[in-house]
């Protein structure tokens, strides 16, 4: 690790963190990033692929797209809160992600939510904690969940989309694919603590090659050439859903 990355944990914290996630950068050099499973992550995928698989008739369209080795983002549409495990299983790489840190108010979540390879972000301001931690998961050959969107929207349209995704596969210079979640908002609607049964297809786009300049220029035009991608991803899913539900029997294996 760099002295840079080295310093993580000796700088000073913005007020706006929660404290449970001033925890996690306080001990941050302590936990690498996963490139491969651990036994948290294998025993929790163990479990829900099946599970989700049975539950959601879960579609993967694309899946060879994501590269089997070397750093790679998972951009995705972000329509539901349980978007994560689903985007989780479009690969059979542990993937690293990047998420709120309100999901960090307990103990035993950040012990949790850490082991599953997940580091929060503080959206109150641009957290450079984050972007430097997206970064080193990448420098170590990992793959990075992202939600451009910043947060979950509704409607058919990929908007308000956020320059840091594009910002740091410029500066690692990881491939990023494209990922439309499609039904998940049918699953679980914005504002809803229920889950619903219901059919959820993931369309992972052709991989995105980030651009060699650095300049405010390349990352605007790189973060249009994504929100594209995505928005080409997301309705070839079918959107916020709902989908229909088809026989066990064409279900889609090997994801």
């Amino acid at each position: 690790m760099s002295a840079a990355a080295g310093e993580t944990s000796k700088r000073s914290l913005p007020d706006t963190y929660d404290p449970i996630a001033r925890q996690y950068w306080l001990t941050e050099d302590e936990h690498p990033p996963l490139v491969t499973d651990n036994w948290l992550y294998a025993g929790v995928r163990m479990i829900t692929k099946p599970v989700f698989r049975a539950l959601f008739q879960i579609e993967v369209v694309g899946g060879t797209n994501v590269p089997i080795s070397g750093p790679v983002v998972l951009a995705a549409s972000h329509r539901s809160n349980i978007d994560t495990p689903f985007l989780g299983l479009v690969t059979a790489r542990p993937v690293n992600f990047m998420a709120k840190q309100e999901f960090f108010k307990r103990n035993w979540a950040l012990r949790f939510f850490r082991g599953m390879g997940a580091f929060p972000v503080n959206r109150a301001a641009a957290d450079r904690n984050a972007l430097e931690r997206a970064l080193r998961v990448l420098s170590a050959g990992a793959v990075l969940g992202i939600y451009p969107e910043g947060t979950r929207r509704s409607g058919p349209r990929i908007t308000e989309v956020h320059r840091g995704p594009a910002w740091i596969a410029i500066r690692s210079g990881a491939v990023v694919v494209p990922v439309g979640i499609g039904g998940s908002a049918s699953v679980q609607p914005r504002g809803s603590s229920g889950i619903k049964l219901a059919k959820v297809r993931m369309v992972c786009g052709a991989p995105l090659a980030p651009p060699a300049s650095r300049s405010k220029r390349a990352e605007l035009k790189f973060t249009d050439e994504l929100v594209a991608g995505i928005q080409a991803a997301f309705d070839a899913a079918g959107g916020e859903g709902p989908l229909e539900r088809v026989p066990r029997s064409s279900y889609v294996r090997g994801f």
